[in-house]
């Protein structure tokens, strides 16, 4: 396993819609480890396979013990159904610092592959859905800040986001 360098907000891959995953082999379990790892080392909530480079239909998901049991492993995920509206601060790993108001619905229905290949149905509401959908649609090339009308602050704060990329980078060089 290793913690792999998350891509930032400017990286094409954020941008174009991953490939479904076929066979579950030893590079997409290893993937998976990658993912987990790196996940958990930058404190998210969750994380698309694009944003550590890969362009595969590959997602984490743990928000924590008061929605889930453990982390959802899912692969080639689609929304079956979302219900209700909630809107709160929402932020992004490629996204350092940045957290902004993001309307969602409240409640969202996944189906998808988990590791043994096996077709499964997951459902959240609040944070579990939010986190669900924001990753989800990482994987068709969209992001979260594409939900966000207020465009004049938003150039200003991917002006301040590019000031901090462009420490962060300097410190991991």
């Amino acid at each position: 396993m290793a913690i792999k360098p998350i891509r930032f907000y400017n990286s094409s891959v954020l941008r174009r819609p991953a490939k479904q995953v076929g066979r579950i082999d030893s590079d997409v379990r290893c993937i998976v480890e990658d993912m987990m790892e790196t996940m958990m080392h930058s404190k998210g909530v969750g994380l698309a396979a694009p944003q550590i480079g890969i362009s595969k239909q590959i997602l984490i998901v743990y928000v924590g013990k008061e929605y889930q049991k453990a982390p959802y492993v899912l692969l080639n995920p689609v929304v079956t159904h979302h219900a209700g509206t909630q809107t709160g601060n929402e932020g992004c790993l490629s996204f350092p610092e940045l957290f902004l108001p993001i309307e969602r619905p409240f409640y969202a229905k996944i189906k998808a592959l988990d590791m043994n290949e096996n077709i499964i149905e997951v459902e959240g509401e609040d944070l579990l859905a939010r986190a669900l959908l924001h990753e989800i649609d990482h994987l068709n090339g969209k992001l979260f800040i594409d939900y966000f009308d207020d465009k004049p602050t938003l150039e200003t704060e991917l002006c301040n986001l590019k000031d901090r990329v462009n420490c962060l980078l300097k410190i991991s060089s």
